[in-house]
């Protein structure tokens, strides 16, 4: 049986059969809007879709759901073919009536929604008020409005947007893509790249938010998401500029797997400044794990500053960020991560790599006045700074805890290319690699140095620390371990530690510190031509051949057992690659890496035999002249030659193949 209703017959045909199920198909006047307002829609009942592009036809926009629980979803391909063209002045869909997750949104695109000049300027594609829908396998592109050009989310809506193939080219003053404000929605599996922030140019706010996403008193769930080439640009008189990816204001949202790369904050006036080109946090809180947050940009021209090109912490922001990697962004501070004001993250088995600090400080990380981060088991290498602090810079009575991290092969031109500690600054580092940092030094200043750690005015307590093969030019310091510790003012208090050109007479040389060399694995080398890219030789890259070595330590280091007696080890203390437990012998090592007594032919340590050991054992075949002397060439060609008789033969490969047929786990 078949219920028929006919607007103008002509053109349009909907028909509903006892399943349920509604089917709305071009060649008619009758709408969507017209099937949801019959009586004999219910919840439950589906209202699929016809392929085709439904242009400015009344009814085929501002769609209201009206509080019923149905579906409208395309019938046909998806949503390439199923398209809603909205006019200037109207959305897509308006969820208002406390709509949940069983009224459902599927397969449709939403494109040229404008409700800019709407009293009620939110969600050019869809608006979710106090309403909590399901919103799936959408496009949603080429809508405008102040507060989410693409999706808006306010009054405590919780709606769940998965598998939106792309949120895209969407544009407004707060969330290009999507504004979430007192709300919760959960965002999965879906990509929002190519959208704008735009600051008003005088009526609204001068200032832009968010170029992806824009998070407002917010516990949003972003899951497994693309958050890539948006822009934030702030209007050309007076506008800043914050969060090229993604903006958080008094927000806690819970950032895991996701895409944080590509995206730009910038200004039309070079006077003004920007924050975050990745992630911008104020007052804000948000967990990141598993992310990559990679290639971002703030900047704003030569005449201003511009802060975090990957991450922004600014004003009591207290992000855990663990798991990722914040490699390749720029900024003048902070290239990486720029934190400022009582801002202090807690950053956890990350990789912060090949960051520039454009014109100021502060290449991989930015610590400013009272920002007391805790960095723990991270790699800090190959970022870039003029002035000081390529990898680290603390500023202003900033004093993070730094536990179990390798900063390596970063460079900071006039000083601290490790770690910068300034003015009242007064960071605790604990089991810690520190090694092939660079100081340039730039002539024009008075004061500099400190390839590994610089310090001025600050009082650093380094604890079981390796600081070895850091540079600095002979004129300053003139010694190998200024080299690794410049002290320009301040009292430091170093101890238990590895200190290259440590003697008799050297300032470090009564606190049980040692001067060997920490034999590792394989020793970290600049090619040459200085660590890290120089942005501004854009001729060359000069990190393209930089090798950052192998800082595990070989069983005759004498750092083994030599680090802080009084240090315990807690159930959770794990070195830089996360094994447990962090003392494996009486005494912590010294340094990053605990040396392991490692499964014979395991030579990556991996507790696995397997073929990339096979792999490793082949590149030393048929090798001659090994020993377990401490040089280039060293412990028994780099442990291949098995049997120790100086040539990596078939006996060595017998003895390995026994280890491979019997051992297929770890010790």
């Amino acid at each position: 049986m078949k219920k028929l209703f006919f607007a103008v017959i002509l053109f349009f045909v909907i028909t509903k059969p006892l399943m349920g199920f509604f089917y709305v198909s071009t060649g008619g006047t009758t709408t969507i809007q017209d099937v949801i307002d019959d009586p004999a829609c219910v919840d439950g009942d589906k209202i699929w879709i016809g392929d085709g592009t439904y242009n400015e036809r009344i009814g085929f926009y501002d769609i209201d759901f009206k509080g019923k629980a149905i579906t409208i979803q395309s019938a046909g391909a998806g949503p390439e073919v199923c398209i809603i063209v909205c006019p200037v002045g109207s959305r897509g869909f308006y969820f208002h009536n406390g709509e949940d997750a069983n009224s459902v949104v599927s397969g449709l695109t939403i494109r040229g929604g404008d409700v800019t000049n709407d009293p009620n300027a939110y969600g050019g594609g869809i608006y979710c008020e106090s309403s909590s829908p399901t919103i799936t396998n959408c496009i949603i592109e080429d809508n405008f409005a102040k507060y989410g050009g693409g999706i808006a989310c306010t009054g405590s809506s919780s709606p769940v947007i998965t598998n939106c193939r792309s949120i895209s080219n969407n544009t407004a003053i707060y969330g290009g893509g999507v504004y979430i404000e007192n709300s919760s929605p959960t965002i999965t599996d879906c990509e929002i790249s190519g959208n704008f922030a735009l600051g008003d140019d005088g009526e609204t706010d001068p200032n832009a938010y968010g170029g992806g996403i824009a998070c407002i008193g917010s516990s949003a769930t972003i899951e497994n998401c693309d958050v890539n080439d948006n822009t934030v640009l702030g209007e050309s008189n007076f506008g800043l500029s914050y969060g090229g990816g993604i903006y958080c204001k008094n927000s806690s949202p819970n950032i895991a797997e996701c895409q944080v790369n590509g995206n730009w904050t910038g200004n039309y006036d070079n006077y003004y400044e920007g924050f975050g080109g990745g992630i911008y946090c104020e007052n804000s809180s948000p967990t990141i794990t598993d992310c990559n947050i990679i290639g971002n940009t703030v900047d704003e021209g030569s005449d201003t500053y511009n802060n975090g090109g990957g991450i922004a912490c600014v004003y009591s922001s207290s992000p855990l960020i663990k798991n990722s990697i914040i490699a390749d962004n720029s900024s003048d501070y902070g290239g990486g991560i720029y934190c400022y004001f009582s801002s202090s993250p807690t950053i956890t088995s990350s990789t912060i790599s090949g960051n520039t600090a454009l014109t100021a400080s502060g290449g991989g990380i930015f610590l400013e006045q009272n920002c007391n981060s805790i960095i723990s088991g991270c790699t800090i290498r190959g970022n870039w700074s003029p002035s000081y602090g390529g990898g680290i810079d603390c500023m202003y009575s900033s004093s993070p805890a730094i536990t179990n991290c390798v900063i390596v092969g970063n460079t900071g031109l006039n000083g601290g290319g490790g770690l910068d500690c300034y003015i009242g600054s007064s960071p605790t580092v604990i089991n810690s690699t520190i090694t092939g940092n660079a100081a340039i030094y730039d002539y024009n200043y008075s004061e500099g140095g400190g390839g590994g750690v610089y310090i001025d005015d600050s009082s650093p307590t380094l604890t079981s620390c390796i600081l070895w093969g850091n540079t600095e030019p002979d004129d300053i310091g003139g010694t190998l371990e200024s080299a690794q510790i410049h002290v320009y003012s301040g009292a430091p208090d170093v101890n238990f530690s590895c200190i290259e050109g440590l003697d008799g007479g050297g300032a470090f040389a009564d606190s049980n510190n040692i001067s060997d060399n920490p034999s590792f694995v394989r020793d970290p080398n600049d090619g040459g031509d200085g660590w890290a890219d120089d942005p501004y030789t854009t001729e060359d890259d000069e990190g393209a051949n930089d090798d950052y070595g192998d800082l595990h330590l070989q069983s005759y280091s004498l750092c083994i057992e030599a680090g802080d007696p009084n240090f315990t080890a807690g159930p959770e203390d794990f070195d830089i690659d996360g094994r447990l437990p962090r003392v494996t012998g009486n005494y912590v090592d010294i340094g990053a890496y605990e040396f392991y007594i490692s499964l014979e032919g395991d030579f990556d340590y991996s507790t696995v035999v397997d073929g990339n050991d096979l792999n490793f054992f082949v590149s030393y075949w048929l090798d001659t002249g090994c020993n377990g002397l401490a040089d280039n060439y060293t412990d028994w060609c780099y442990g291949t030659d098995l049997s120790q008789n100086g040539d990596v033969d078939f006996v060595d490969y017998a003895k390995f193949a026994i280890k491979w047929l019997t051992s297929t786990g770890g010790q």
